[in-house]
């Protein structure tokens, strides 16, 4: 199981400079990248024109797919179904993924007991962050609290988690498939939906890890 390459899919909505700089730095991951699949809508030309410029200026397969529903899960099944590696990341489409980032998130699917692995997300105001908890990053307390803190743990280790970020994330294509999506989170920027999948696939007997070196 070593090796896996991935596919990339990135929801995007009308935020084509973003999305640019998107696509640059997943284009950037070697030999890991599998493909690129942008998912957005018909209406979104200046999105679609970003992807076609990088496809025809790279080897890597660079694929437009299009949904026609609003929200967030439409494009993700969009790109779940069409990608044909044995992994699938999902990154957002205002996030930079940096050198080694797909290596960083693959590298655990040598365990054939890891479902889903998912890395660090900093924002504009999380370089300062107090790293303080970082231990509690991606759990649940006992008292039911999530701790996300995604943004602010370097601890450079690759641990157990209860969920991972959405936006920042490898699954194992055949698992992901199998699992239950609640309509719930059809609408919207269908918050948390992906710490509903995590609890499933723990449930299941899978592993979900948080590398924050990704």
């Amino acid at each position: 199981m070593t090796n896996l390459s991935a596919s990339v899919v990135v929801p995007t909505w009308r935020r084509a400079a973003l999305l640019e700089r998107c696509v640059e730095g997943c284009l950037a991951q070697g030999a890991r990248l599998g493909e690129l699949i942008v998912v957005g809508r018909p209406v979104d030309v200046d999105a679609r024109d970003v992807v076609l410029q990088a496809a025809a200026q790279v080897a890597v397969p660079v694929r437009w797919l299009t949904v026609q529903q609003p929200g967030y899960i439409a494009p993700v099944l969009t790109g779940l179904r069409a990608a044909s590696s044995d992994l699938v990341a999902f990154v957002d489409d205002d996030a930079v993924p940096q050198i080694g980032w797909l290596e960083e998130l693959s590298r655990p699917f040598e365990d054939s007991s890891v479902a889903c692995v998912g890395g660090q997300a900093i924002g504009p105001n999380d370089r300062s962050a107090i790293r303080s908890r970082a231990r509690d990053a991606g759990k649940f307390r006992w008292y039911g609290r999530f701790i996300g803190r995604f943004g602010t743990v370097c601890n450079q280790r690759t641990v157990a988690a209860d969920s991972v970020l959405e936006g920042n994330c490898v699954w194992r294509r055949d698992v992901l498939k199998t699992l239950r999506r609640d309509a719930f989170f059809n609408v919207g920027d269908s918050l948390h939906y992906g710490m509903d999948l995590c609890l499933e696939a723990q449930a299941q007997g899978w592993k979900v890890l948080y590398a924050s070196r990704a």
